[in-house]
Parts: structure tokens; C-alpha cells; sequence
């Protein structure tokens, strides 16, 4: 799921490209990340166990996006773990499943990202999810995620403008945030949207 936030945040367009060596590739991006983004303690209006079928099944997740028209984003099963997503904004990716535990997702992905500054750039992404009951029918929630572009005069231009991106990430991730808060808030008013598990 960590992979599908962090391309719903990112406003670029993104072609599949899946990352060789993902096990391996997972510490190096988080050690030396072009940018890295923590928001801690957001709250959704669901319980743990439907938050654990929201993130067992991302296709469902996001045709539940589509029908309350939150976002557009797709997300397609491409093997066990591992998803492809695309919207309508030109986004598109690959991302799978690194880490599952309870409370607890982490994604990794690559793509290319088109900027009209700097034309075509990939990079790698590792995305986490955590969360936890904090209450009647509500959890508490602390994202995180690491981008590498994968351009070495790219890495080092983002890293001389981090100040600026900063600014941009947090916007875009406000946005992401009020998303899901309101496909939760469906959840909640809409009984039964939720198959019985």
C-alpha cells in the first residue's frame, strides 16, 4: 500500500518499469533517498479490521475511490503481491508487497516519472503504512515514504531545492490524506459497503 500512496501523491506520470533486485534495493533507497516524507497521527474513521481488507484488496480499494468519485485512480492484481495503477491524470505504475504484518504495509516500486522540466525520470519508491484502534470505529495512522530518481544531476538538483519539493510533498499529501478520509467517511455511512469478512 506504501507504493500506491506515495504514486497517488506524486502528480506525475509514472510507466511501469519493475525494479530488479527489490530486496535489495529496499535499504539502499531509504539510506540515501532523494526525498523522504514522515506524517504521523492522521485519523480514519474505520477499525482495524476494515482497514486490513481495504489494504487486502487495493483493486476493490480503488473502485470504491471511483464510485464515491474521490479519485481515479486503478489498481490491478498483476501476480501474488504485485499491482499495477494508472488514472486518469496520466499516472501509471508497478508497485508490490515487501512487508506484511498486522498494522503494518510496506511497498516497493519504480517507474518513470515525466516532468515537464526534466523530461523523462525514474525512480524507486518504498512506501509504509502504520496504523492502530484509537478509538470506537476510528485508527490512528502514520505514513512514510522514500523516493530515489534514479539521474544523479537530478538527485542533486532536488536535494539543493528540498525546501521548495517539502512545501509541494506536504500540499500533496494533504490532498492524499483528505482522500482516503473520505472514503472512509463512505464506509462508515454506507453499511454493507464492505463485503462480510
Amino acid at each position: 500500500m506504501r507504493c500506491f500512496i506515495v504514486i497517488l501523491i506524486l502528480s506525475y506520470a509514472v510507466k511501469p518499469h519493475v525494479l530488479s533486485g527489490e530486496s535489495s534495493a529496499e535499504p539502499s533507497i531509504k539510506k540515501h533517498p532523494t526525498f523522504h516524507q514522515r506524517v504521523e497521527g492522521f485519523s480514519l474513521s474505520l477499525n482495524s479490521d476494515e482497514m486490513e481488507y481495504l489494504l487486502n484488496d487495493l483493486p476493490f480499494t480503488s473502485e470504491l475511490l471511483r464510485r464515491y468519485k474521490l479519485h481515479t485512480l486503478r489498481v490491478y492484481r498483476m501476480g501474488e503481491g504485485l499491482f499495477y495503477a494508472e488514472d486518469h491524470q496520466g499516472m501509471s505504475g508497478t508497485f508490490r508487497l515487501f512487508m506484511k504484518r498486522p498494522g503494518y504495509r510496506e511497498y516497493i516500486g519504480s517507474g518513470v516519472i515525466y516532468s515537464r522540466v526534466a523530461g523523462e525520470v525514474r525512480a524507486n519508491v518504498v512506501a509504509s503504512v502504520q496504523y492502530h484502534d484509537s478509538g470506537f470505529q476510528s485508527i490512528e495512522n502514520d505514513i512514510e515514504f522514500w523516493v530515489l530518481v534514479d539521474n544523479k544531476l537530478l538527485h542533486i538538483f532536488c536535494k539543493i531545492f528540498t525546501p521548495i519539493l517539502h512545501t509541494i510533498f506536504t500540499k500533496k499529501i494533504r490532498v492524499f490524506i483528505n482522500v482516503v478520509q473520505g472514503l472512509a467517511e463512505r464506509i462508515r455511512t454506507n453499511p454493507g459497503i464492505l463485503p462480510a469478512w
